[in-house]
């Protein structure tokens, strides 16, 4: 019986893990809000937590509590592609530069469409200039989503519809 139970179990496993969903190493990534934009995301499963890139990054205090307005730019030159938001503070990262320095970098959490998957990240906002990729996940996001092959790129196409959709501000 038991036999029976764990091979019903692991051919379940097979068909779920030949129906999930391979993502490359760098990918199209729609950020859930009204109205919403799409960034490249780079997929980095050694990288310990997400990172976006964001411009313009203010704190402000809204009903006791903190906040931060931040703009995200997707690098096209047609209109709608920047956004602005406002997400309630997480917490505030206190990195220590090379040269002594503090820096903050707010934590927020975002609606992110992968795919088909929609995920809620915890990212680190970040003044990154230079970067191809505005958007980094790291491990944390990516084991909610499923394997990265990192020879492909560019394999899944975001179509969560409006489930997990946030507000712009």
């Amino acid at each position: 019986m038991n036999r029976i139970v764990a091979a019903l179990l692991l051919a379940g496993a097979a068909v779920a893990a030949a129906r999930a969903d391979t993502y490359g190493r760098h990918e199209r990534v729609r950020v859930q809000a009204t109205p919403g934009i799409e960034i490249v995301g780079r997929l980095d499963p050694a990288a310990p937590a997400s990172l976006l890139a964001a411009r313009d990054v203010k704190y402000f205090n809204r009903q006791g509590g903190m906040w931060v307005r931040f703009t995200i730019d997707n690098g096209g030159v047609l209109a709608g592609s920047r956004l602005t938001l406002e997400r309630p503070l997480i917490r505030d990262q206190k990195l220590r530069q090379r040269d002594g320095s503090i820096e903050h970098r707010p934590l927020v959490a975002l609606a992110l469409c992968i795919g088909r998957a929609p995920i809620e990240a915890a990212l680190s906002l970040s003044e990154r200039s230079g970067y191809t990729a505005p958007l980094v996940l790291g491990a944390p996001e990516i084991a909610r989503l499923g394997a990265v092959d990192a020879a492909r790129e560019y394999t899944i196409e975001p179509s969560c519809g409006d489930a997990g959709a946030a507000t712009a501000r």
